[in-house]
C-alpha cells in the first residue's frame, strides 16, 4: 500500500500545485483526505490562514514573512533590530530566536546583573547570524504589549532582513 499511497498522494499534490500555478481563485483548490484501507477519499474547500491583529495597522497570518532591507532601516545589530521592531509594531520585543538557537531572552536580559551581557548581545552585528555567504537573515520573535499583566504574542510572522 506504501507505493499506492505516496502515488496518490503525489497526484493530488501535483493537480492543486498546477491550481496555483495558473492562478485559480482558492475556492478552485481542494484539501484532500485520502485512506486507502477503508478506501475513502474526502475533498474539502481550505480555509484562509486565521489572521492576528495586533493593532490597527498591523495585522499577519501564520504564512506570513515580514521581509526589511536592513539598510532602509539602518539596522546594523540585534540592538537595532530590537528598537526597530518595537517603532514598527509598538510592541516589546522578547525572545528572540535565529533557527533554533535562542538568541535574547528579555527576562533574563532585564536583571540588573546582566547589564553588561544585555549590551554585549545587543552590539552583535546582523552578519554575524549564519553563513558569512548570506545575503538575509530570519529571526523569530516574541512581543508583549505593554499591559499589566502584558498579552504575549508568540505567533508573529518570521522577519527577514536583508543585509545588502
Amino acid at each position: 500500500h506504501g507505493a499506492t499511497t505516496t502515488s496518490v498522494v503525489a497526484a493530488l499534490q501535483t493537480i492543486e500545485l498546477c491550481k496555483v500555478l495558473v492562478k485559480l481563485p482558492r475556492t478552485k483548490t481542494r484539501n484532500t483526505f485520502v485512506n486507502l484501507a477503508v478506501p475513502s477519499l474526502a475533498a474539502s474547500e481550505p480555509a484562509p490562514p486565521r489572521r492576528f491583529s495586533i493593532n490597527w495597522t498591523v495585522c499577519f497570518t501564520v504564512w506570513d514573512r515580514w521581509e526589511l532591507p536592513a539598510s532602509l532601516f539602518g539596522v546594523k545589530t540585534l540592538g537595532d533590530v530590537l528598537d526597530t521592531m518595537k517603532k514598527l509594531t509598538g510592541l516589546n520585543p522578547q525572545d528572540v530566536m535565529h533557527g533554533s538557537e535562542i538568541v535574547y531572552l528579555a527576562l533574563l536580559m532585564s536583571e540588573p546583573s546582566r547589564e553588561d551581557q544585555r549590551i554585549k548581545l545587543r552590539s552583535i552585528p546582523l552578519d554575524q547570524f549564519g553563513s558569512p555567504h548570506k545575503k538575509y537573515v530570519d529571526f523569530r520573535i516574541t512581543f508583549a504589549n505593554k499591559a499589566t499583566p502584558p498579552v504575549i504574542y508568540s505567533n508573529f510572522p518570521t522577519i527577514r532582513l536583508f543585509l545588502n
